[in-house]
């Protein structure tokens, strides 16, 4: 009984310790490729935000998983927030300011 405890302990933490590499080194190639505009396989610009997986749930929420409507290749790369745009707040709501920026 003792022996399966630990083997089972193992590959928990083996799988966590995987689950860990893979969500480190999707992050670090993300952040090396940052906002992407073009697909890295074909080059094509028709891209869209791929289908959420399970795995990314793990992942920090600057990584974006997209996918290319032309060669169907699946990619992750970074967020990038345009604040270049500001936000006035009215009692109806939030509007976008058209000169503010810059």
């Amino acid at each position: 009984m003792r022996l399966r405890y630990k083997a089972v302990i193992f590959v928990a933490l083996l799988w966590m310790l995987t689950l860990l590499v893979v969500c480190i080194s999707v992050t670090f190639v993300a952040v090396v490729r940052g906002r992407v505009s073009k697909c890295p396989r074909c080059g094509s610009e028709r891209i869209r935000p791929a289908l959420p997986r399970a795995i990314e749930r793990f992942l920090p929420q600057f990584v974006l998983a997209q996918r290319c409507e032309s060669c169907a290749n699946r990619f992750y790369s970074g967020f990038s927030v345009d604040y270049t745009k500001r936000h006035t707040a009215t009692p109806r709501g939030i509007t976008h300011s058209p000169g503010a920026g810059a």
